[in-house]
């Protein structure tokens, strides 16, 4: 079988039992070995043929766990689900139950919005481990096509899809060029983005997501000072599209790892002082109920009266934040904090506000009648 045309010709049931008997194989290896660019033209095939489009897909998702599966592979997979649901056909395609395990228990059937989970979970990890990186832009803007397509072709609404990732230099294949457009953007509702190696310059990223995403609801920043990273650029743009939503609920700030306050210079705004984030954060004050520092240097900070601002705080986090001094705690037992409800103090040095800490926790037992043991309150 080493043509097209060879494909072709085989009946319909052993094309679909050498496929099955293909898809239930360790590395996709079979009597007629169907790897490469066979693979290909067997999902081309499977485009213009109704009836062995589920067959071709059961190929497509087994094969996709090894390192033969690339964006094109991507490309063909989504024009097959659109012909699924262009036709409305029932999607009784193999798709393993646990991505972490490529070989074991499958699914018989699938709906499709639980498919589209499946994806977006699925791009998100292997987008992550390098393994759908691709230098080509073009070959990153027809996924983005086919994705949008795929869901322009189904009755599922596009809020289907929320999640936005960007890490390092590798952003996950079909967002950066599918968040370009309005019809997809308006539904973003979560935009994680990870600067851990130091390499990643986001600028331009946010420059186009403060223009399209006004309405997110949870932000992740992460930075690292060391590299080649513009890391005072990347904190400005951050601060900026914060600034940008109308509705931030949940904000995980991670700081500067590694970075040390300049405190020679009054104008040293950046790096772990969370001053000018604290500014920031005035705009949010209405909307903002949870709050993750990290790496952050409070020195000088009279932390629970700037916090005063988030009026509808409910959680509060530091991790690895250091000179935490809450000389001022009566303000969290006022009108401002009076939504608070759990404050996590992980791994900070330097801490010197666990008396005040267990004075406002005997306060508010007795203002708000809550008990000694409630596991929720001042870990």
């Amino acid at each position: 079988m080493s043509s097209v045309k060879s494909i072709e010709s085989l009946p319909d049931e052993l094309f679909e039992s050498i496929v099955d008997y293909a898809a239930a194989c360790d590395r996709f290896s079979c009597e007629y070995h169907i790897q490469g660019p066979r693979k290909r033209q067997l999902m081309q095939i499977a485009l213009s043929c109704k009836k062995l489009c589920r067959a071709a897909l059961k190929i497509l998702w087994k094969n996709k766990f090894d390192g033969d599966f690339n964006t094109a592979s991507l490309v063909l997979l989504l024009r097959c689900l659109r012909r699924e649901v262009k036709q409305s056909l029932s999607i009784y395609e193999l798709l393993p139950g646990n991505p972490s395990m490529p070989y074991g228990t499958f699914i018989n059937s699938i709906s499709l919005e639980k498919l589209f989970r499946y994806v977006d979970q699925w791009l998100q990890e292997q987008v992550s481990q390098g393994l759908l990186a691709s230098n080509r832009p073009e070959r990153r803007r027809e996924v983005a096509r086919e994705l949008l397509r795929l869901f322009k072709s189904s009755n599922e609404p596009l809020e289907k899809l929320r999640w936005v990732g960007f890490h390092e230099n590798e952003v996950w294949v079909t967002n950066y060029q599918v968040i370009l457009e309005p019809e997809f953007s308006q539904w973003i509702r979560n935009i994680h983005i990870l600067d851990i190696q130091g390499t990643f310059d986001f600028t331009d990223l946010v420059d186009k997501l403060v223009d399209m995403c006004t309405n997110i609801s949870n932000l992740t920043f992460s930075f690292y000072c060391f590299g080649t990273t513009p890391f005072v650029k990347n904190i400005t743009a951050a601060l900026k599209l914060i600034r940008a939503q109308n509705a931030l609920r949940v904000l995980s700030w991670g700081g500067i790892q590694g970075m040390q306050r300049n405190h020679e210079d009054p104008d040293d705004i950046y790096g772990n002082d969370p001053t000018a984030l604290l500014a920031t954060l005035d705009g949010q004050k209405s909307t903002l109920r949870e709050l993750r520092l990290a790496h952050m240097d409070f020195e000088n900070i009279d932390l629970l009266t700037d916090l005063a601002i988030c009026q509808n705080l409910q959680i509060l986090t530091f991790e690895y934040c250091s000179n935490i001094r809450a000389r001022a705690i009566e303000p969290m037992m006022n009108e401002a904090y009076a939504s608070l409800e759990k404050v996590e103090i992980n791994y900070c040095v330097n801490f010197q506000a666990m008396e005040d800490f267990a004075r406002a926790r005997r306060v508010l037992r007795n203002n708000r009648d809550r008990s000694d043991d409630n596991p929720d309150m001042w870990n």
